[in-house]
């Protein structure tokens, strides 16, 4: 039984022709030299503290709002024909990590009427874009920066390069707290 199957399958074998294969003189295809890049590819680091200010309110805590998110912010304002357009910042408990973010767009007029202790940071030109935030929720968020990001699950505001965050979830809006390291930046600061 083998021996007939092994007949009829040799006719389907062919013979296989060898391949040759051309040898060429070994030259490196990659660098060994480092890349430079040129001045003209490189753009200056913009340090976002700088461009962020208080315009109202008194503290010794700062947040910073990045290019990204003030040119956001602006064109929020321009579409829906409101300059008194802000985003509001409020840290709650809650969220699997312990504390979360609310984030709204809200007008500003009306926040600081019915708070009138809340801070107002702003970036300079050309966005003049403008955040508002209680202090308590400043004091956990200092040092951080506000910026808008796109990803492939959407676009958002948020709160990137917290020092006294320890870790947060995967979406972005629950985080948790560092309140040693905090209190040790406190104690450094009086």
């Amino acid at each position: 039984m083998y021996a007939a199957t092994i007949r009829r399958s040799i006719h389907l074998l062919r013979p296989v022709r060898p391949i040759r294969v051309p040898i060429y003189p070994t030259r490196r295809l990659y660098s060994v030299e480092p890349r430079t890049l040129k001045a003209a590819t490189l753009k200056p680091a913009v340090n976002d503290f700088a461009k962020t200010r208080l315009v109202s309110g008194q503290t010794n805590m700062k947040i910073a709002i990045t290019e990204r998110a003030g040119q956001k912010l602006s064109s929020i304002a321009e579409k829906d024909n409101n300059p008194n357009s802000v985003l509001l910042i409020k840290v709650e408990s809650g969220g699997c990590h312990g504390f979360q973010y609310d984030i709204k767009l809200t007008d500003l007029k009306e926040e600081l009427t019915n708070n009138p202790d809340l801070l107002v940071f702003k970036r300079s030109s050309p966005s003049n874009a403008q955040i508002v935030i209680d202090e308590s929720s400043l004091q956990i968020l200092q040092d951080s920066k506000l910026d808008y990001t796109t990803e492939l699950i959407g676009s958002q505001f948020k709160v990137v390069e917290s020092p006294y965050t320890t870790s947060a979830c995967g979406c972005g809006s629950s985080f948790d707290f560092d309140f040693d390291k905090l209190a040790q930046k406190q104690g450094e600061s009086i």
